[in-house]
């Protein structure tokens, strides 16, 4: 069998290598096919650290992958004649991925899930011959987005799901067989960390990455005084609270250390380069960290050692899970974030208790008043992993507790595609 692998951005081979690496011990040929376009990660723009350079492509345990780079849909198509490819490999639905489709019609086309919201916004049953998710109820997740954004009727919804499901395959999250390979020692050893001391990992907002909408850039990312003259032109009256209060994110950076040192524990902040960190927040944090590696991932490293995950709706809940990190979700509401809160709609994400970011004894979701008047007096003993929750939590979402992802899907294509 010989399979190809569509690479985007160098994150991408964080979900990707535990089917690198269990393909590779069953003998069988992976390509990496490195998007050289310059449509997605521009060379030379500002996110050119996730450029997918060949010679940035990391070495596996079990060998090397071929590496091809490829400059157009063209280049692509005789890359994968070349190659001999029987199945190819996208984490989205890109638009390459429909040209693609049209010029190689017998190419069997595979999704990999690998984060809540890469389901919900590009999957496309019509595209890919076959989608392998978390989990069988994503069908139904997707669906219920679908109608919410208007992209279906929602007379369609139940075929809607009918269609997701016949080219769903519920195989798990790829990206936690990586935690084969990963152990705490090894995992503080590469970040620069002491033996034994606590660790509680804080992935800050994204300031830089969302809408300009009032409440995140102009009343909780700002001092003070400046929230004081937003209420009065930037249209946010409804928020008064929170300069009433002195509610912001340099005072709830504070809470958070105020928690780690009555805890002896180190404040470790990882966010990613397009969001840079704070000068406030880099004062108060034992070490920053970005994406410093993609194998093994720097956010699994982190999540292996730390003894609790603060953050903002981040999808990193499905690592921390994974690694047994129990986390806190800091839940803006939906009027404070619109464009993220509307994004919370359908069952697997509404207010309820077993959401997706609320669902104690895993993950416990706190409003951004109620974390900065009572965090700093917190208790980490009020944030303990229950491991019966946590085999729920990933049955529910995830699919498997096991790490057979890899096996799953190699066994469906050969069982799907006769490869």
């Amino acid at each position: 069998m010989r399979i190809g692998l569509n690479v985007h951005r160098l994150s991408n081979l964080k979900h990707y290598a535990g089917l690198v690496e269990y393909a590779l011990g069953q003998g069988i040929n992976v390509t990496l096919f490195c998007d050289y376009t310059d449509t997605y990660t521009k060379r030379g723009g500002p996110k050119e650290y996730e450029f997918p350079y060949v010679e940035r492509i990391p070495h596996f345990r079990r060998g090397r992958p071929s590496v091809t780079p490829y400059r157009s849909l063209e280049d692509l198509v005789s890359g994968l004649k070349r190659s001999g490819v029987h199945a190819f490999f996208s984490l989205y639905a890109l638009p390459i991925m429909e040209g693609l489709k049209q010029q190689c019609p017998g190419l069997p086309l595979a999704q990999i899930q690998h984060g809540w919201d890469s389901l919900v916004h590009g999957a496309d049953p019509g595209l890919f011959d076959v989608v392998y998710a978390f989990s069988a109820a994503w069908a139904g997740w997707w669906a219920d987005y679908a109608v919410h954004e208007g992209r279906i009727d929602p007379a369609d919804h139940q075929r809607a799901v009918k269609h997701m499901e016949s080219a769903l395959v519920p195989v798990g999250f790829a990206e936690m067989e990586q935690l084969r390979y990963i152990n705490a020692e090894e995992a503080r050893a590469r970040l620069g960390l002491p033996a034994g001391k606590r660790v509680v990992a804080f992935l800050p907002f994204p300031f830089e990455s969302v809408s300009r909408e009032v409440w995140p850039h102009w009343i909780y990312g700002h001092s003070r005084p400046l929230q004081f003259l937003a209420l009065a032109t930037a249209g946010g009256r409804k928020f008064w609270r929170y300069p009433a209060h002195g509610w912001n994110d340099r005072r709830l950076v504070r809470r958070l250390r105020e928690f780690c040192d009555r805890h002896d524990a180190m404040l470790i902040t990882k966010s990613r380069r397009k969001n840079p960190v704070r000068g406030y927040l880099a004062a108060l944090s034992d070490r920053v960290f970005y994406d410093e590696a993609h194998y093994p991932a720097t956010i699994l490293d982190l999540m292996v050692v730390a003894d609790l995950c603060v953050h903002f709706y981040s999808s990193a809940l499905s690592e921390a899970v994974c690694a047994g990190t129990p986390n806190i979700c800091i839940s803006p509401t939906a009027e404070e974030w619109p464009a993220y809160g509307r994004r919370m709609v359908v069952p697997a994400f509404s207010d309820g208790a077993e959401s997706f970011y609320n669902f104690p004894g895993v993950t416990w979701s706190v409003r951004v008043p109620e974390f900065i008047e009572r965090f700093g007096r917190a208790s980490l003993g009020e944030f303990t992993l229950d491991r019966v929750r946590r085999r729920l939590f990933i049955e529910k979402f995830l699919g498997f507790e096991d790490m057979n992802v890899a096996a799953r899907i190699v066994s469906d294509l050969s069982r799907r595609f006769g490869l």
